[in-house]
């Protein structure tokens, strides 16, 4: 001991390397008894100034490391010894923010959580030193359990219950935020994005967590409420749509069926469920009314903080005055707030179509759709009638144009006697095209200042959306628009700008072949070709077609030919291209001046390209096809959601007569994270029924089966044996068919009374399958016992 005094005097930096020493090779033999007494030494000779201002490499003190290695006792007595140590955070770049107490939850250490939250001090009490939320920053955090921040979140990403109990217990508190924003809800969704092999125990913790909400009854009613499902991280996202965002499905589902949260029970009779979801971040129309009311609420709240900044008594008085006006600005302009419906546009397409089968999306989506396929038909049934007139008036005018040109021309009399009509026609029609063309690109531009919530660029080239057709509208009225301009400024304009609008205006009527089944598939897979094999595929094309007619060209300079097309390099490059298409050839090849190097360079030009390019684009295309065609029924559903998408990007959600709600309207208690209390807040749910008996009683299920309507089982088997019968070539088979027998392993020793309503659907395809293997029977409708029915299946995806 006299030792170390001595060296503690003279060399302090070498005790406190040594006591690091030490501390890191604990189990070797007496040394935590030596690192005991090295601390109680600082302690004796007042020097525990030097545990706080020491700091090791990487920036960690001498708690991180104790922590690090698990050893309690050294924990316990450096935390008494110095209590500042808890609160020192490393400040590197690396592992900006990490504490002892994240270190201690990343390892499990419960007993080592306890000690340090048990100790208090003055910086312990102090809301600015607040152990329990401290954020821990750090760029190697980042796809670890510490991307959470907050020791809550990292000791639910750990999984770890007891930690999370402890912490919860200590006071850590459920709804803070990290610096993105994110709640412990928030960080795991995120870590099951990183990880899906951990999903399952993402929804085991989720689950905890949620229970620890209900049954913490003690705490203050912020920390009871269930509203932390409903609180955004900073992109505005909260747990149900950030799961959406992040292509999580079974996340999704779960938050869904929350019972309280997103799901309410309101009816049931043992069969059937009468439920209402809460569809208000699904629904575009529902979660702009909602984030509407809730920039009004903040703008009051905050108008009532500014005004009682004061000190004493404010004497400035409030009016509740409801505003009949809005600014036609702030009308117009949409609510920055995303719908889960427009996030699907953001995710991969094989995840959209995946969320787009669940039964409540598919529910929103067809029941917008009634009302929006009426604006959809009679917008096409204009565009077509618009782009018959505009193509026989651009025929019209070109022939009045060609006459001007050739005046001398002899016209017949015939001709002579509609020119009149034609001119009128022609003059009157020009100013019609001209306001319908203002009239679309003047709505492009209202829906790209005021309407569109992000300038993605994602949205533009998604082949799904609408960002493909938005620019072919928009090329599509600035040539009409120019065109006329033109006509009316220039003496010789020959409507070059028509002819690109009259195939832009043809190819838009594309976009009305969308919602339809039989083409819905058939637009997706044109626009993926083009976008994607044809691009990728031109590329390389051009390159050769290059290099080729610049080779053909320099063979034939110089030379003798009658193709004078081979003497100009664009005449080649076209020549080259017709001959890769199979539409042309070159005869004059033994007219070069080598004739040899022109065979081999036509040889080398139609492998590579009309052989080998030419084959690997169908090939390309064959494989597009068949990826579309295997999804051809969910696109075509993706298709009309993205036209309903379409006319409530220019429909105000406020005009309830335009646009499709889909949810009913009812006020609920929320607890608001900004004025810290429970305030009524408009939430929108949809009602729906689904197949399910945990809620029931028996006696409710000896109900419905008598109200039930149920085939003859025995009539329904007979019927089974005679259809099986007339198979050609299978008599034999069918002979040798026990169907008791079978029953009696299907239903597992069900009662004589449950036979009565067994699935013969399910008997035919398990007996035909193990006897006949391709036999397709008749539909039998039938009626399962209420037990029989799965839970999670909603009656809206089985009468589809």
């Amino acid at each position: 001991m006299k030792h170390f005094k001595e060296k503690l005097m003279s060399d302090p930096e070498k005790i406190m390397s040594e006591l690091k020493e030490k501390v890191s090779n604990i189990s070797e033999n007496g040394n935590e008894e030596k690192c005991v007494k090295l601390i109680d030494l600082l302690k004796q000779e007042d020097k525990t100034y030097l545990l706080n201002n020491k700091q090791y490499e990487e920036c960690e003190t001498i708690l991180h490391i104790a922590v690090k290695f698990n050893h309690n006792r050294i924990i316990k007595l450096l935390i008494e010894t110095c209590p500042e140590l808890m609160f020192h955070d490393r400040p590197n770049t690396s592992y900006k923010g990490q504490t002892a107490l994240h270190v201690a939850i990343a390892k499990g250490n419960t007993k080592a959580v306890k000690i340090m939250l048990s100790k208090r001090t003055k910086k312990a009490c102090s809301q600015k030193y607040d152990l329990k939320h401290n954020l821990a920053l750090g760029k190697k955090f980042a796809n670890t359990v510490m991307m959470g921040e907050l020791p809550l979140s990292v000791a639910a990403l750990t999984f770890n219950k007891e930690m999370i109990n402890t912490l919860v217990n200590k006071g850590a508190k459920k709804h803070r935020h990290n610096s993105k924003g994110d709640t412990v809800f928030h960080s795991l969704i995120r870590y099951a994005a990183i990880y899906p092999e951990k999903t399952k125990d993402v929804l085991n913790t989720l689950d905890y967590l949620h229970k620890n909400f209900i049954d913490n009854t003690e705490n203050s009613s912020h920390e009871n409420d269930l509203s932390i499902w409903f609180i955004p991280n900073s992109d505005g996202l909260n747990p149900l749509q950030l799961s959406a965002s992040l292509s999580q499905l079974e996340i999704f589902e779960h938050i869904l069926k929350l019972p309280n949260v997103y799901c309410f029970l309101n009816d049931h009779d043992g069969l059937f469920d009468q439920k209402s979801y809460d569809i208000t971040e699904i629904d575009t129309i529902a979660t702009e009314l909602w984030s509407s009311d809730q920039q009004k609420r903040t703008a009051e709240l905050q108008q009532h903080v500014t005004a009682n900044n004061v000190e004493g008594l404010s004497t400035r008085t409030f009016e509740n005055k409801e505003e009949s006006v809005c600014r036609p600005i702030e009308f117009l302009k949409r609510q920055k707030q995303k719908s889960i419906l427009e996030i699907m546009f953001e995710i991969k397409s094989p995840s959209a179509f995946e969320f787009l089968q669940q039964p409540i999306m598919r529910c929103v989506i067809k029941t917008k759709w009634q009302v929006y396929k009426w604006y959809y038909y009679i917008w096409m049934v204009f565009h077509l009638l618009f782009m018959v007139t505009l193509t026989v008036f651009a025929v019209y005018n070109s022939d009045d144009n060609s006459h001007e040109a050739n005046s001398s021309v002899a016209m017949t009399t015939e001709a002579m006697s509609t020119v009149p009509q034609r001119k009128n026609f022609t003059s009157g029609f020009k100013w019609i095209y001209f306001s319908v063309g203002l009239f679309y690109f003047l709505y492009e531009l209202f829906h790209l200042f005021f309407r569109v919530k992000s300038y993605d660029i994602k949205q533009l080239v998604n082949i799904l959306h609408n960002g493909i057709y938005r620019v072919i509208l928009t090329v599509f009225s600035l040539c009409l628009i120019i065109d006329q301009i033109l006509t009316e400024v220039m003496d010789n304009y020959e409507n070059g700008f028509l002819i690109i609008s009259l195939i832009t205006g043809w190819w838009f009527v594309v976009f009305f072949l969308r919602a339809h089944k039989k083409f819905g598939f058939f637009t997706v897979m044109i626009h993926k070709i083009i976008l994607g094999d044809l691009i990728r595929f031109g590329l390389l094309i051009c390159l050769m077609l290059i290099a080729f007619s610049a080779a053909v060209n320099m063979a034939f300079k110089g030379s003798i030919t009658q193709n004078k097309d081979l003497l100009s390099y664009p005449y080649t490059m076209m020549l080259l291209f017709k001959l890769m298409m199979g539409l042309g050839d070159i005869e004059e090849l033994y007219e070069a001046r080598r004739p040899w190097i022109a065979v081999c360079l036509f040889i080398a030009f139609v492998i590579l390209t009309y052989v080998l390019m030419m084959n690997a684009l169908i090939a390309m295309m064959s494989q597009t096809c068949t990826i579309v065609s295997e999804n051809r029924h969910i696109q075509w559903r993706v298709q009309q959601l993205s036209i309903i998408m379409f006319f409530e990007g220019i429909l105000p959600a406020s005009s309830r007569r335009l646009t499709k709600l889909v949810g009913e309207e009812k006020v609920v208690k929320r607890f608001d994270s900004k004025s810290k209390q429970r305030e009524d807040q408009k939430r929108y749910f949809l009602d729906i029924s689904s197949l399910q008996n945990k809620y029931a009683s028996p006696e409710d299920i000896s109900s419905s089966k008598e109200k039930t309507h149920t085939a003859d089982f025995a009539q329904l088997i007979a019927d089974l044996k005679n259809t099986m019968k007339d198979i050609h070539g299978f008599n034999s088979r069918i002979s040798k068919l026990e169907i008791k027998s079978h029953s009696s392993e299907l239903i597992d020793n069900q009662s004589e009374e449950n036979i009565q309503h067994l699935s013969v659907n399910k008997l035919m395809d398990t007996q035909t399958s193990n006897t006949l293997g391709y036999f397709q029977p008749y539909p039998v409708r039938t009626v399962r016992p209420a037990d029989a029915y799965p839970r999670t299946i909603d009656i809206y995806s089985m009468t589809k």
